[in-house]
């Protein structure tokens, strides 16, 4: 059968995602979206990684510090 999901999925994804932003590996950022769910990006530990995503790419510096 099927493992089912970890609690703690969205928050390891969501660090994932982080982390993949501060190494600047933006396409493999992009990848691991692509293979979540569409529910899971309303969740707020996958928003947040793409706010900042969003908020660095328009040059918002003072919203990432």
């Amino acid at each position: 059968g099927l493992i089912p999901p970890s609690p703690p999925e969205y928050q390891i994804e969501g660090l994932n995602l982080l982390r993949l932003l501060v190494q600047n590996r933006i396409a493999e950022f992009h990848t691991e979206l692509e293979l979540l769910p569409a529910s899971a990006l309303e969740n707020p530990c996958i928003k947040h990684a793409l706010e900042l995503k969003q908020s660095f790419m328009d040059g918002f510096y003072n919203r990432v510090l």
